[in-house]
């Protein structure tokens, strides 16, 4: 029996709690004066996010005329904005990263007590490390092929194009803004991957707890209460043993808190989410919009092609991953339906555990549905809109 002491499934979250500490987003927990250093290294970052994307806020405002010029910088300034937006919000919420973190750890709930509980969450972890792994790897490669172009180009030219108060073609401004730009652009996606890594995870766990409940409903009787937490017994009950109904009604007691706090925790990182969802809907229909205008207009096979279709891979795997990660949960929250109706024996218990089974059905009608902005479900009914809507503005600015 895998035992809880065995699998901690707060340990999913580690590598990210660890990038965010770095990428200065992950708060100390204690008050301390710790805090306020971090807090100023915190702004720091902040700042270097809106010295990066300044230049080139001032550069399309400078060309505002200019169609070619304002989208060759637009999709990169939007990707700028989406991760402040992101990130910002999520330091304002920090605290319920940590409490959410917390709960998957602590609360007896959440944790694995049989193999069949280990095997789901395993799964779900595996899921996650490999849509992160998929997410550094199209992001090094986007990085390589944008740190790459300029080197290619016959004259001094920087990664993005901008408006800077000096010359920066001559030596060593070029140099310097140009090291500053691939530099803040690899922190930007390595950031972006781990924060959106971190939503994934929590999603992809609060899944396997849709998918533990349901394996739990399902075999009811092959558990038994025990401080408060299911535990496999050796053998399965049979309804005519005299502590049947009441054991089963222990369990479904606990069923019951498990999907409660389930639909807490979905709240808490909706809570948590939701500005960054909408951030990311709104951003990324500008950005497919114009990096499939800006393929139009550079050379097939250019290094420039290949760094635009990584990027555009990139953020479409981005969006893509939540808006069927949202879909997938919403899912799994309607089979836990259905799965009620399949307890074992159910018919032999008495008045009150059918009554338990009733008010149960009642919770369980709305499903799990995580908004962007509280208004837009996450769903790929999203994802399709969004692509639809990038391209009627992709079809407007081909013909402009």
């Amino acid at each position: 029996m895998a035992s809880r002491s065995s699998f901690d499934i707060s340990r999913i979250f580690n590598r990210n709690k660890k990038i965010l500490t770095l990428c200065g987003f992950w708060k100390p927990e204690k008050d301390s004066g710790s805090r306020k250093v971090y807090f100023v290294y915190t702004c720091a970052i902040i700042s270097l996010l809106v010295l990066f994307v300044t230049p080139q806020v001032l550069y399309m405002a400078a060309n505002a005329t200019d169609i070619n010029k304002v989208s060759e910088t637009l999709y990169i300034s939007c990707c700028a904005f989406i991760v402040m937006i992101k990130s910002i919000a999520f330091y304002l919420n920090v605290a319920k990263a940590q409490k959410i973190v917390r709960e998957f750890k602590t609360n007896d709930l959440f944790q694995v007590t049989c193999e069949k509980h280990l095997k789901i969450v395993q799964r779900s972890k595996n899921l996650g490390d490999i849509l992160f792994y998929l997410g550094i790897f199209c992001g090094t490669l986007t990085q390589l092929f944008w740190s790459i172009k300029p080197l290619l180009a016959r004259e001094r030219t920087l990664p993005i194009k901008g408006w800077f108060p000096y010359n920066s073609t001559r030596t060593p401004y070029f140099e310097l803004t140009n090291w500053m730009q691939t530099s803040t652009s690899s922190f930007c996606i390595l950031h972006t991957v781990n924060i959106d890594s971190f939503a994934v995870n929590l999603i992809l766990s609060i899944g396997a707890q849709c998918d533990i409940l349901k394996y739990n409903l399902e075999n009811l009787n092959k558990f038994q209460t025990r401080h408060g937490v299911l535990q496999k017994r050796n053998t399965e009950m049979e309804h005519h043993q005299k502590y049947f109904v009441q054991e089963m009604k222990n369990n479904l007691k606990i069923c019951i808190q498990h999907y409660d706090l389930i639909k807490r925790i979905t709240k808490m990182i909706e809570d948590l989410y939701h500005v960054a969802f909408l951030a990311l809907i709104i951003g990324g229909g500008f950005i497919f919009c114009t990096i499939s205008y800006q393929l139009l207009l550079v050379q097939i096979g250019s290094t420039e092609f290949f760094y635009l279709l990584f990027y555009l891979f990139s953020m479409l795997t981005q969006q893509s991953a939540f808006c069927f990660l949202g879909t997938e949960l919403t899912f799994k929250s309607e089979r836990l339906f259905l799965a009620a109706s399949n307890i074992p024996h159910w018919i032999y218990c008495d008045l009150s555990f059918k009554k338990m089974m009733t008010i149960y059905y009642t919770s369980l009608q709305k499903p799990l549905v995580l908004y962007a902005g509280r208004l837009i479900p996450l769903s790929v009914d999203a994802l399709i809109n969004v692509l639809r809507t990038s391209y009627s503005y992709f079809t407007l600015l081909r013909n402009i």
